[in-house]
């Protein structure tokens, strides 16, 4: 996915990649990556879920251009990666649930990060795979 920058280089436009269940906050909220105004320079991964939630803010290098982001969910652990490096676990309430992918650009400066129009979003792919035996 391309990270759009500010002239100062931040990352912008509150973009996302994450996975939803039908029946939120119980079947959870897989956020694999989103620009939030809170992580100021940096990007995001969360896991949501009616028991809570558990997440981080991690810098990218560089903040913009093309990056790969990724989420390898076993039962119990959701593991996250950043342009192939792990940058952090989630083991707080997941959820075993069936969900659906979005990759969604919004601009709102007030839940993402500085706006720059007009707004585009570049995704050069999307791989899903699930191992034998898996329900996801």
């Amino acid at each position: 996915m391309y990270v759009p920058a500010s002239s100062n280089g931040l990352p912008i436009d509150s973009a996302s990649f994450w996975a939803d269940g039908n029946n939120w906050p119980v079947t959870g909220e897989l956020d694999v990556m989103e620009v939030l105004a809170h992580c100021k320079d940096t990007v995001a991964w969360h896991f949501h879920s009616s028991t809570g939630s558990e997440g981080d803010c991690i810098p990218l290098s560089p903040p913009a251009g093309w990056h790969t982001f990724g989420a390898d969910w076993q039962p119990g652990v959701i593991t996250y990666y950043y342009d192939g490096r792990l940058v952090g676990r989630a083991v707080l309430g997941i959820t075993s649930a069936p969900m659906y992918l979005i990759l969604a650009f919004g601009v709102n400066p007030r839940v993402g990060g500085p706006v720059a129009l007009p707004a585009k979003a570049f995704v050069k792919y999307v791989r899903v795979w699930q191992q034998p035996g898996a329900h996801h």
